[in-house]
């Protein structure tokens, strides 16, 4: 995809992927590009395209957990965007954005490694969880027995959720002797309401064993993701 006079002349700083499925509010964006730029990167980007078309998205400044909160359905319909995404972006500074390449994703292999959907890394764990009657009005959630054996494992004393909305909740891990006494507090309640999840919804909470930032992704699970 070439792009417009505006850029074409301009050097780019980087490029980097934002990526969406079709059961996300929001597009996940790349935390490394922002790891690496986020000094000079303000909420509000200008896309560009080979014709000098514009569109304006917005970032939620999260580094932790960054997301794309508003102008993604305009820019989808105008390129008539797949619900299954991937995006090539190129940085110029200055907030200017180039669209390099779009891309269907129809494998799971084809969603990049840092979307809270993949899962396809040995290095990640994924849990299957029915929320129980009370499971969402009390302060702390008790963990299914190998959910709870693989934070030990990996010496969790805390773990960030991060749902789709965007709003990161750090918690502790509550050991109270044997793994299927430990429990997830406390504001498990005010995340679940946070999220909306409703007792008898089936969450897929999901993390990379090897992160040092002890972020676990928590969404209600669709099939294919």
């Amino acid at each position: 995809m070439e792009l417009c006079g505006d850029l074409m002349h301009s050097e780019m700083i980087c490029s980097f992927v934002i990526a969406k499925v079709a059961s996300q509010l929001y597009p996940e964006i790349d935390p490394a590009f922002i790891e690496r730029n986020g000094d000079e990167i303000s909420k509000s980007w200008t896309i560009l395209n080979n014709q000098g078309v514009h569109h304006e998205l917005i970032y939620n400044q999260k580094s932790f957990h960054p997301l794309i909160i508003s102008g993604w359905p305009c820019l989808q319909c105008y390129y008539d965007l797949p619900a299954d995404v991937v995006l090539k972006v190129g940085y110029y500074g200055n907030n200017n954005y180039g669209l390099l390449s779009i891309k269907e994703v129809v494998r799971d292999q084809d969603l990049p490694r840092f979307h809270s959907r993949y899962v396809m890394h040995k290095d990640i764990r994924v849990f299957d969880v029915i929320l129980p009657p009370f499971g969402v009005d009390l302060p702390k959630f008790k963990l299914q027995e190998d959910f709870a054996t693989t934070l030990i494992e990996h010496g969790y004393e805390h773990i960030v959720l991060c749902g789709d909305n965007g709003k990161p909740c750090s918690m502790s891990v509550l050991k109270f002797g044997a793994p299927m006494r430990m429990k997830l507090g406390y504001g498990w309640d005010e995340f679940c309401k946070a999220n909306n999840f409703k007792v008898g919804d089936r969450l897929q909470f999901r993390f990379d064993v090897t992160s040092l930032n002890r972020r676990c992704y928590v969404y209600l699970f669709s099939y294919p993701y």
